[in-house]
Order: C-alpha cells, then structure tokens, then sequence
C-alpha cells in the first residue's frame, strides 16, 4: 500500500477570529500533538536500537553505536511564542502561560502566536502560527507537520483538521472579506454619487400641465365616456397626442425631491459603510478582546442587514414597475 501524501506545511485564509475558547481547544491540541510526536520517536528509538543489536555484533562497539543513536536524538523543545504590537516578545511553555501573562497586563495588543514542539529532530515537529498582520502573500494561519512516523503523522493531520473545522470563521465571512467587499464596495461607491445627483430633479411646469392632462384622461375614463363628455375626450386625446402647451403655461422649472433616489442614496450610504468594515484575523487577548467582539458582532448582523435591505430593495422596485405600468 502507497505511503499517504501529507502536505508538509499547510496554509489557510481567515480572518480567524480566536479568542479564549478557541486558544484553550489549540492548547489541548497542542499537548496531545506534543505525546503523539514524543510516541513516534520512542517507537522510532526502540526500532533503531533493536535493527543496530541485530546488525552489530556483541561489544564495545555496539553499545557505542546504540550512544550515538539514542544522544542524536535525544534533543526536544516545546514553546509557546506571543509577539505584541510594540515588538516584544513573550515566551512560555503553553498557551495558557500566555493568556495567564496577557491577563496581568491587559494593555498587550497580541499580533502574533506560535507554538512548536519538536521531539528529537526537526523531522519530528510540529508548528503553528496565527499572524493577525500578515502581509501580502503571508499567510494568516500555518502549520507544519513533520513526524517520522507515517501513521501517526495521518492521526496528527486529523486533529488539526478537526480544530479547523470547529473554529474557522463561517463561510460568508470568508467569502465576503476575500471575494465580494470589492464588488459590494464598488458598487455602494458607483450607487452613492449616481443617486446622490439625482435626489433633487427639476421639473418645468409644461411636464406638470402633461401629467395633469393624463390624470384628466384617467378619470375620464374611469366614469366612461358619453355623449356629454365626448367634446372633452376628444380634445384631450389631441392634447395628449400633439403634446399641446397653452401660451399662457409659463416655461419655467421647480427642483423637486426624488424620493427613489433619496432612498437608494441611503441604502448605497450604509452598503459603502458597511464594506469599509473588513474584520481581519484577531487574537481576541488583551486590548484585542474588544476587536474580537465587535468582529463577532459584525459577522453575526451583516447577513441580516444586507438581507433586509436587498427585499426592500426589491420591492421598491416591483412597486415601481407596477405603477409605472
């Protein structure tokens, strides 16, 4: 059977929103990754010893090669490693170590977690890393997989897919921040200034005399037409037709407010607003605890918002046009 292809180093887009509960569950995570690693390398050091018996004969010089053996990879480091935005560093043993050292000074903005355990060598290591400002190019969240033992390397891979799934941020936001605030932007910016030249129009007064001639022709029509309102009828179907003006209809304009685009204009106005908004990737410690629960929020309310205004949008419109026609 083929060895399974596990992707070393492994990268995924946020923005991640992590705060206490998601750190204690990456905290537990990474103490059972810690045991699974140290697990392979005792496996890997008790096959190395037991094939170097085999091979060597009795002696001096078997127990030498055993030494060698076991002191090359005796070597093992485990940290937890918090940057802030002032550019210090904080090292502990665990991640509750940090929270515990963010706690005491609630002024720490955290920019950056990692964590790392490597167990005898670096092909026996584990690391991940929560950037918050990451750069072009970088990633908001890595991880690396390296373990000299193929099936526990495949339990390692499952862990971390399970903490993914149970703590990436939802779909929409995902789509939203990296697919469509450009579009949504674009659009709340073209809205805003089109609507916004058209929520004061003018109007002439000889625009007013032809509305009032078609509402005279509704009216009429709805009461029916005799013999007695026969000579109106005719003459306002000439009116109509030929767009007659009296002489005495001054040519001049009034500015009247356009409430459609008045309304478009807000909506456009709070969608622009809204796009401006781009939760990123936060530690929610320290200061970033606030950031953290407007995110939230935000993520939580957006849906509904723009839901809410797309179906009043849409009915505007169908009111529109079944008035219009």
């Amino acid at each position: 059977m083929g060895r399974l292809f596990i992707s070393p180093i492994n990268q995924l887009e946020g923005p991640w929103l992590i705060g206490h509960d998601q750190l204690d569950s990456l905290n537990v995570l990474f103490n059972e990754i810690d045991k699974l690693l140290k697990k392979a390398l005792t496996q890997f050091l008790d096959q190395g010893i037991k094939d170097l018996k085999e091979d060597s004969m009795e002696g001096a010089d078997s127990v030498k090669k055993i030494e060698k053996f076991k002191k090359k990879y005796a070597g093992s480091e485990k940290f937890t490693k918090a940057t802030f935005s002032d550019g210090n560093i904080y090292n502990a043993d665990s991640i509750d170590a940090v929270k515990s050292y963010i706690a005491k000074t609630p002024s720490l903005k955290p920019r950056e977690l990692m964590i790392k355990t490597t167990q005898g060598s670096i092909e026996n290591e584990f690391s991940l890393i929560l950037n918050s400002n990451a750069g072009e190019g970088d990633s908001e969240l890595e991880y690396r997989i390296k373990c000299i033992d193929d099936e526990i390397q495949g339990e390692i891979k499952v862990l971390i897919d399970k903490w993914v799934r149970e703590n990436r941020p939802n779909k929409f936001l995902q789509l939203w921040i990296n697919k469509i605030v450009v579009f949504v932007w674009l659009f709340g910016f073209l809205a805003v200034i089109v609507s916004g030249l058209s929520i004061n129009e003018t109007v002439s007064y000889d625009d007013n005399f032809k509305g009032e001639l078609k509402k005279s022709a509704y009216n009429l029509i709805e009461r029916g037409i005799s013999n007695e309102n026969l000579d109106s009828a005719i003459n306002l179907i000439l009116q109509i037709q030929s767009e007659y003006v009296p002489k005495e209809i001054k040519k001049e304009t009034v500015t009247v407010q356009n409430f459609v685009a008045l309304k478009v204009f807000i909506v456009s106005l709070i969608i622009l607003i809204i796009s401006l908004i781009r939760p990123k990737t936060v530690i929610g410690l320290g200061r970033q605890s606030t950031v953290l629960i407007i995110y939230k929020f935000w993520g939580k309310t957006i849906k509904y918002v723009l839901t809410a205004i797309f179906i009043a949008v849409i009915y505007d419109v169908i009111k529109a046009f079944l008035f219009d026609y």
